[in-house]
């Protein structure tokens, strides 16, 4: 049995159909999905996080360590600000993507469900080949929760549930907050796919402050929103998923993130692998494509180029009012905007398509 979240009641009495996603089951839809991607577009939506990982990491030298281990520079962070970042294995491979929250005394890592397990371990065998550091690797995934906030309300729906607290944060910045009797962490992702806050608070205090952001709705509209219209939203903006697009055989370069690869730093895993791994003449990369074919079948299909494979699709979703979108890897030279591909579904079936830009902003789940 997959393990529920700490909001599954509130889910299933409001009608969610549920989906297994990783170890856990989490809401699918509320039945409308184009009304719950809507709100993500143009209002407030609040989506159950909770089946998300969170480590903490404590440290006698914590910017030493996150450094060492991580491939984004981090010294610049100060407490109460945050970044994206990959770990990885020694091949340059994708253990899991992070946001990681620097406070006073920790650092806090929100990463994918499906690196949760393999993250906590690479990060303990981490600290073990570097004891001086004296870091600690503190899996809190099942004692916090986390829901998320988007779209160009969220910052309203905030504001309400803090009520006269001051809230006001630029992106990157992140601000500790009483919501009833809970304190919680609210973050202000810089970069993310679209405008929005992440809530993190103890699992024991997440049921009274999902109704909290629910009954904002009664002052702007907010949206409860199960993962089929989150991952419409991503797959629009072009953002793939550990587990899904990315993972242990993937390179950040892959999934066009050099930005959060740092090579002057003198160590992290996969650093020596990645600066080898640059010929463009034979990388594969990840594009945002269009499809003119059904919205379910064609996960898995083979990329075409003139008859000939160049990649293969790794997700795809049917985008209410935007038609059926995918993301996949094709060969460097078949990448630029407007490239026309055909994919060959399982089914054998083919279905034209070209690749586009992403929607939105960029980020990495």
């Amino acid at each position: 049995m997959k393990k529920p979240s700490p909001l599954h009641n509130w889910h299933q009495d409001h009608g969610a159909e549920f989906v297994d996603w990783g170890e856990c089951s989490v809401p699918q839809s509320y039945g409308r999905v184009d009304l719950e991607y809507a709100a993500l577009k143009e209002g407030c939506g609040a989506v159950d996080q909770c089946h998300q990982a969170r480590i903490r990491i404590e440290a006698n030298d914590l910017i030493g360590f996150l450094n060492a281990v991580l491939t984004a520079d981090v010294g610049e962070l100060k407490p109460g600000t945050c970044t994206y970042a990959f770990l990885c294995n020694d091949r340059g491979g994708i253990v899991d993507s992070y946001l990681v929250y620097l406070d006073k005394a920790f650092a806090l890592l929100l990463g994918s469900s499906a690196g949760r397990l393999s993250g906590v371990e690479s990060l303990r065998a981490q600290a073990d080949k570097l004891p001086a550091m004296g870091a600690k690797i503190i899996d809190v995934t099942d004692a916090q929760g986390l829901v998320s906030l988007r779209g160009p309300l969220s910052l309203q729906a905030i504001r309400t549930i803090a009520f006269d607290q001051d809230v006001s944060m630029e992106p990157g910045e992140g601000r500790l907050v009483t919501v009833g009797s809970a304190k919680a962490l609210i973050i202000r992702p810089e970069g993310d796919l679209i405008e929005g806050f992440d809530i993190v608070s103890g699992s024991l205090s997440m049921f009274s402050l999902w109704e909290k952001i629910i009954d904002a709705g009664r002052v702007i509209p907010v949206t409860p929103v199960g993962q089929k219209a989150y991952e419409c939203l991503r797959i629009r903006a072009g953002v793939p998923r550990v587990g899904v697009d990315c993972g242990p055989d993937t390179t950040p370069l892959e999934i066009n993130q050099s930005p959060r690869v740092d090579f002057q730093k003198r160590q992290f895993p996969g650093r020596r692998a990645m600066m080898h791994s640059t010929s463009s003449e034979f990388s594969r990369v990840l594009v945002s494509l269009r499809m003119d074919g059904p919205g379910e079948t064609s996960e898995g299909g083979e990329i075409l180029a003139d008859q000939m494979p160049v990649g293969r699709l790794t997700s795809s979703a049917l985008v209410p009012g935007e038609g059926h979108m995918g993301l996949g890897y094709v060969n460097s030279l078949k990448s630029s905007i407007g490239t026309r591909l055909t994919i060959r579904t399982k089914a054998g079936d083919n279905i034209p398509a070209q690749v586009v830009k992403p929607a939105f902003q960029r980020s990495t789940f």
